[in-house]
């Protein structure tokens, strides 16, 4: 039988101290379930702060390759000063960026590790398949929830917690009920020993 219905065979002190109990393992359960949560986003901000990185590394080169450019055109006479200054300015620009990246990168993977429990350095293979399963959507938002109603362990906590208050509820009326109280008393007399024969001489 389902814990919840062992209630009315069961004292309320007894089936508060149980209901109590599975609360503090669905507890336990949801906190494992939010460390989980919190490692899957972890894992998720590594990876698109890998991106970012790959993005303003592309862009520093693109503006290395376009300051070059104009300060040969300036050189040669073909463009005035300020576009190669303009350029270098972009290139600083783009440098900046990227030790920002790279800043932000290498607090993700701090985060990462400290959520899992060991170093871990990288690179991280993105999960294609996760992905695409989340874009086609294979489930709707309503079985979703029906889902997620019987297998949430904070659910399942708070219902265990509010039962417990229930039967806490009860047991002052217990103390109402008459009580039934048996006495007895055993008395055991122990014989004394014979006295020794006496031996003539």
């Amino acid at each position: 039988r389902h814990a919840l219905g062992r209630d009315r065979d069961e004292a309320p002190l007894y089936a508060q101290a149980r209901h109590t109990l599975e609360s503090e393992r669905w507890g336990a359960a949801q906190d494992k379930r939010l460390v989980a949560f919190d490692t899957a986003r972890a894992f998720l901000v590594v990876l698109n702060s890998r991106s970012l990185l790959d993005a303003a590394q592309q862009r520093l080169e693109r503006a290395r390759a376009t300051e070059q450019a104009a300060e040969a055109r300036a050189k040669a006479g073909l463009s005035s000063a300020n576009d190669a200054t303009l350029a270098r300015i972009d290139t600083a620009s783009a440098s900046r960026d990227v030790a920002q990246a790279e800043g932000s990168l290498t607090r993700a993977y701090v985060q990462l590790s400290f959520l899992v429990g060991r170093a871990v350095a990288g690179p991280l293979a993105p999960p294609d398949r996760t992905m695409r399963a989340a874009e086609r959507g294979a489930f709707r938002e309503g079985d979703v929830v029906r889902l997620a109603e019987g297998r949430r362990a904070d659910v399942r906590s708070a219902a265990e917690k509010t039962a417990a208050l229930r039967e806490s509820a009860k047991e002052p009326l217990c103390r109402l009920a008459p009580t039934l109280a048996l006495s007895g008393q055993v008395k055991l007399t122990v014989d004394p020993l014979p006295p020794d024969k006496l031996h003539d001489e």
